[in-house]
């Protein structure tokens, strides 16, 4: 397990924080298989892909809809196409979180 503070990044399952124990964020379970993004083992509805009119350096995100991002470079696609599910996520918890209070 590593920690980078001045970045923010995380490596590993926990680390230790002042209120106690902290998870690891979702995308430390994120992986991919070429152009497709996977969470805990199972593909997601993300993927990156190249952008048509410059396919040689420019991607976009595919969302689960089927539209496109706008154009990144591969490394930054990809880390869009994270935090994209990384918020679909969270929102998925948190409305799990509000139907169980109602």
């Amino acid at each position: 397990m590593w920690i980078n503070a001045r970045a923010g990044l995380l490596q590993g399952r926990e680390i230790k924080s002042s209120g106690g124990m902290a998870t690891a964020p979702k995308t430390a379970r994120m992986s991919w298989k070429g152009d497709k993004l996977y969470y805990l083992g199972r593909r997601s509805d993300y993927s990156i892909v190249q952008d048509e009119k410059y396919p040689q350096m420019m991607w976009r995100v595919r969302r689960p809809d089927g539209s496109l991002s706008d154009m990144a470079n591969r490394t930054r696609a990809k880390d869009a196409a994270m935090l994209m599910l990384d918020r679909d996520l969270n929102g998925a918890q948190t409305a799990r979180n509000l139907s169980s209070v109602a």
